[in-house]
């Protein structure tokens, strides 16, 4: 199939600036298709996880200011934001995979095709999601050390998961090989990722903050679209890096990714 001249290649290597370069121009030709997907589907779930949050943490700020040393959280609140942080966090993973592979598979990023690889793949997507956040809770209610080594590494396991098919023990092997042995643009790209966008969502935060009052629709709303913004622009880089130390570290052996 020939490529349009658009197209932009997922599976290379690139260098650190590349990866930046790269993540510019994909969403000048794909931001609207992409992120429609992604209101459409994960931004009722994290709107309502917005509302309950609300309901949950104005009573606990009531009770603070008004002096009170201990108060009670019902299990109920605990329980449900749970539940919708995870769907919100499967969605969001599966329909970003979704649209990359079929992107770069198939070069059709329609609704229609990406639903349809989606639904395919829910099952995988829901359990090493699942897999990916116990595991970085459990490190992280360890030690913080735990956490810290977890964190990079769980950036790429649902999309090794979804490329490879593999196991926990598998996938977690190749993963910290690729990582080891290319723990430099690893460590230095993840973190300017998040420092990156920390950046811009505080800014935004800041210039939308005389519009909105805390914990109203409005602010919801808009917390919501600061949330999809920023963790749609990270996956594309996460992804970009993921196949760079894929092909460094397996350069010279049949384990390649097309």
């Amino acid at each position: 199939m020939e490529q349009p001249s658009n197209y932009i290649d997922i599976s290379k290597v690139r260098t650190f600036d590349e990866i930046f370069k790269d993540t510019q121009l994909f969403f000048t030709y794909n931001w609207k298709p992409f992120f429609f997907l992604l209101f459409l589907y994960v931004g009722p779930f994290l709107f309502y996880f917005q509302y309950e949050f609300s309901n949950f943490i104005v009573p606990i700020l009531e009770h603070i200011q008004n002096g009170a040393l201990t108060f009670e959280i019902a299990p109920k609140f605990v329980i449900t934001l749970s539940i919708l942080g995870f769907i919100s966090f499967s969605l969001f993973q599966g329909i970003s995979y979704s649209f990359i592979t079929q992107y770069q598979t198939n070069k059709d990023t329609s609704y229609s095709a990406v639903m349809a690889h989606f639904n395919q793949h829910l099952v995988l997507y829901i359990s090493a999601t699942l897999v990916s956040a116990s595991l970085l809770l459990f490190g992280f209610m360890l030690y913080v050390i735990p956490g810290v080594i977890l964190f990079f590494p769980l950036h790429f396991y649902v999309y090794d998961r979804l490329i490879h098919k593999g196991t926990l023990i598998e996938t977690a092997s190749r993963i910290f090989t690729m990582i080891k042995q290319n723990i430099k643009i690893t460590v230095g790209t993840i973190i300017s990722i998040h420092v990156l966008l920390f950046i811009v969502r505080f800014v935004l935060s800041l210039l939308f903050s005389s519009v909105a009052e805390d914990f109203s629709i409005t602010s919801m709303i808009i917390n919501v679209i600061l949330s999809i913004l920023t963790m749609g622009i990270s996956v594309i880089p996460i992804v970009f890096l993921y196949h760079t130390i894929y092909k460094k570290t397996y350069k010279n052996t049949s384990n390649t990714i097309s």
